[in-house]
């Protein structure tokens, strides 16, 4: 069985993550407020003021900046642990729809390349073969449960699977980040990867302006690119959910 190892965010990761959210920005600000707190009671109070409204300004200050640590410690315990808590038991749903993903991609990367995660120059040298020859990769067969007569077959397996895992994922939407909604979509899309092997499939065996709908060299940058965007969705959700 094909495991599909998914590395989890590093701590330094996960601080930046955090801290791009709306709890993590008040947090910090929240934390320079507290910094500037002490220092007023214990050491800028204890400098003459130039003007007489400096001690009142200081003294207001010295009270917002308290009341927005207080406000966003509540934000902390009443929203964002709650959340985090409702998002972990997501997390046990939709990762493993989101690695199906992943494995389609790995598995567009084998029959074209040979291996997952070559690099664009190694796929694109590879990226060569007939349409309608057989797939005879036994590894990709054992990846897909079947076998695939032509690559033809293969992608319409491929775009299958894309809009099955799609499906369990509905009802889910609500909790997936927009720019993992918007990569799922985009693959779905008829001006992607779709159309063009669609318009191959329907163009096989003719050669107009220098296009040749024979072999897959024509698709390779969609390929890959395809291939890469469904690897990435995996990382894409753990850094944006």
């Amino acid at each position: 069985m094909y495991h599909i190892n998914i590395p989890p965010l590093t701590t330094w990761q996960k601080f930046c993550k955090f801290s791009r959210s709306y709890s993590g920005l008040m947090s910090g600000i929240s934390l320079a407020l507290l910094l500037w707190a002490f220092l007023y009671k214990f050491y800028f109070i204890t400098i003459p003021a130039k003007w007489d409204w400096m001690p009142v300004a200081g003294e207001i200050f010295y009270a917002v900046a308290l009341s927005i640590v207080a406000s966003t410690i509540v934000l902390i315990v009443t929203i964002y642990i709650p959340e985090r808590k409702k998002q972990k038991k997501v997390d046990v749903i939709v990762m493993p729809w989101l690695k199906q993903y992943r494995l389609l991609g790995d598995i567009i990367q084998i029959a074209v390349a040979g291996k997952s995660g070559a690099s664009h120059e190694e796929f694109k040298s590879r990226c060569t073969q007939d349409l309608i020859s057989p797939i005879t990769n036994q590894y990709v067969a054992l990846m897909a449960g079947r076998g695939f007569a032509n690559w033809f077959d293969f992608f319409n397996y491929i775009f299958e699977q894309e809009e099955i895992y799609y499906g369990k994922l509905i009802p889910y939407f609500d909790s997936l980040p927009i720019e993992v909604l918007e990569e799922m979509e985009d693959l779905l899309m008829p001006d992607r990867l779709r159309g063009a092997v669609m318009t191959y499939q329907s163009h096989y065996g003719m050669r107009f302006m220098d296009i040749d709908y024979n072999h897959l060299t024509n698709l390779e940058n969609i390929i890959w690119q395809d291939a890469t965007r469904l690897r990435s969705l995996v990382e894409k959700y753990q850094l944006c959910a």
